[in-house]
């Protein structure tokens, strides 16, 4: 029962959107909450996510609300102030950042970015007035004591020409000026917007070289471990909340008294498989023999355990223990029962007879001192 309830979880998923609805439900981590809506249907005998209409939609955050004892209510027409408590096991709400459990609103990302994106848009706006003032100054106009307002006025609407026309008539007394803006030095808009963007990197990704120029190779390495480790950490945070939630209520629904199975994203990063591959060697040497599971889950599939009929290569541990065993039968130190009941404990996928030649292998070995006779048994 519970490998059907850990299959039925594997084909609920692989009918719906998974990444997109994901993707939309770790908004979470900006605005501190969010809410997705799971759309069930009869299959059968089973309730399942209703793969037609997405199986799990989430929904606009700002329709929901929480009440005193943190259930969730929605916004409607007939009730926008306080909305109507929603039924259970409906929606699946996803909340992060708060310090506690009684805030069921979270504290997003966006709570700790506010003053540095105001401040990065304020020091924009700024420093474009700025660059402005110095590439293209303010046009002055002076106009003798007493000129009537609507001569003003032309006066004025002249000034404005100055700076797309290539000449502009003034009335006879009347001049024009430019002023220009005076300083010395650098404005510090550009250290204002690093700083900004520095501190928004570093409340986004924990970290800053992965996105500016000029940081070492060494560098931007080690801050990647650090983008790798917030990744698995938002990974795994969606992933609890959806075997918290939608899991327990399809198996409770489906598979009752089943264990309940669990989702988990891969986030790591493929290894160098060479390297892998010899410490795999390594450790087969000294005797340990991997799972089927644990190479199809490093090396991927397309590798299959050997059958019965298939001969298996001995490897550096099982070949010394056969050699000493053989030596011990040649001097007399085993017999060579004796010696055949080990050489079936050492590799115990050898049958008896090919454990019976290799027993008396020694006796039947030349004593003049020249090589062994080809059909030595070891040889296979």
């Amino acid at each position: 029962m519970d490998q059907k309830a850990a299959d039925f979880i594997r084909e609920q998923l692989t009918s719906i959107s998974w990444d997109d609805i994901t993707e939309k439900h770790l908004y979470a981590l900006h605005y501190g909450y969010s809410v997705a809506e799971c759309l069930w249907m009869r299959d059968g005998s089973q309730i399942s996510l209703d793969e037609t209409r997405g199986g799990i939609r989430v929904r606009n955050r700002r329709r929901f609300r929480f009440d005193a004892d943190y259930n969730l209510r929605l916004i409607t027409w007939g009730d926008q102030m306080t909305g109507e408590v929603m039924p259970d096991r409906k929606f699946w709400t996803f909340s992060v950042g708060a310090d506690h459990h009684d805030d069921p609103y979270g504290k997003g990302l966006g709570y700790w970015l506010y003053w540095l994106t105001y401040f990065k848009r304020n020091d924009m706006r700024v420093w474009l007035r700025y660059l402005e003032k110095f590439s293209q100054p303010t046009v002055a106009v002076e106009y003798p004591a007493g000129m009537p307002a609507n001569e003003q006025d032309k006066l004025l609407k002249a000034a404005h020409s100055v700076l797309n026309a290539s000449a502009v008539k003034i009335p006879q007394g009347a001049g024009l000026s430019f002023l220009e803006a005076a300083r010395s030095g650098t404005a510090d808009y550009q250290a204002l917007w690093d700083t900004c963007n520095a501190g928004i990197s570093k409340v986004i990704l924990s970290e800053t070289m992965t996105l500016d120029s000029g940081s070492s190779r060494s560098q931007a390495e080690v801050h990647q471990t650090v983008v790798q480790s917030v990744i698995k950490g938002d990974a795994d945070l969606i992933c609890q909340s959806f075997n918290c939630s939608v899991v327990r209520w399809l198996i409770d629904w489906n598979f009752p008294g089943a264990a309940y199975p669990t989702v988990w994203r891969k986030t790591e990063q493929p290894g160098d498989l060479k390297t892998q591959a010899d410490r795999d060697r390594i450790l087969f040497d000294m005797g340990f023999i991997p799972s089927a599971n644990y190479i199809q889950e490093t090396y991927g599939d397309g590798f299959a355990p050997p059958s019965a009929d298939t001969p298996s290569a001995l490897n550096g541990a099982q070949l010394d223990s056969i050699l000493k065993i053989v030596d011990a039968i040649e001097t007399k130190n085993l017999t060579t029962d004796v010696g055949q009941e080990l050489i079936m404990l050492v590799v115990p996928t050898v049958s008896s007879d090919i454990a019976v030649r290799i027993a008396n292998a020694p006796s039947a070995a030349p004593t003049n001192g020249s090589a062994p006779p080809s059909t030595l048994p070891l040889e296979k």
